[in-house]
């Protein structure tokens, strides 16, 4: 059976017209790739690493990330947006709760995408 490519998903992701970004040493964080450049992305250089464009929302003025439009699955950790005391990490168990939290748009695969998420809310909202 052939191995799959590392980067499938994103060369996928690409070919249907979606945003990729890539990071490599020169380079310390990722960065849009613009098919406009001309260059057909490389995706066997073992320098670079390449990602699907996180999506983001709008909050106010400020851009954060999506958060989940589909359930995780069973098991996996997700995180949910508490302004009050910061990001909960919890567990995926598709009890009402998980699923209610996530139909209200408040749950996020990374802390810093819930953190982010509950700043934007808190600056619209007026506070601090």
């Amino acid at each position: 059976m052939a191995q799959r490519q590392k980067w499938a998903d994103v060369i996928i992701a690409w070919a249907n017209g979606e945003d990729i970004q890539f990071k490599n040493s020169t380079v310390g964080r990722f960065l849009d790739y613009d098919d406009r450049a001309g260059f057909i992305p490389c995706f066997n250089d073992p320098e670079t690493e390449w990602r699907i464009k996180p999506r983001t929302i709008k909050i106010g003025d400020m851009e954060v990330p999506e958060p989940l439009r589909e359930a995780p699955e069973k098991g996996s950790m997700f995180y949910l947006v508490t302004p009050h005391i910061g990001p909960s990490g919890l567990m995926w168990r598709h009890q009402y709760h998980d699923e209610r939290w996530q139909s209200l748009g408040l749950c996020h695969a990374t802390i810093e995408a819930a953190e982010a998420h509950a700043q934007a809310l808190i600056a619209v909202s007026g506070g601090d």
